[in-house]
């Protein structure tokens, strides 16, 4: 069984937005989390917000 973990992440226009997404990831993976997929939250044609969903086995579970 998989168990999922939702985490909102700002917009990832310029460097400092995605060197913040990396550590992200990289402390998300530190748990056993593995990214599944970036959802952009949209407005009028903008992203304005994106939501992380992470996955890991129920198991893996601390």
């Amino acid at each position: 069984m998989k168990i999922y973990k939702v985490v909102k992440v700002g917009t990832l226009h310029d460097k400092n937005p995605i060197f913040a997404f990396e550590s992200e990831l990289n402390i998300e993976a530190q748990e056993g989390w593995e990214l599944h997929s970036l959802v952009p939250q949209l407005d009028e044609g903008s992203v304005f917000n994106n939501i992380a969903i992470f996955v890991r086995d129920l198991n893996d579970e601390e």
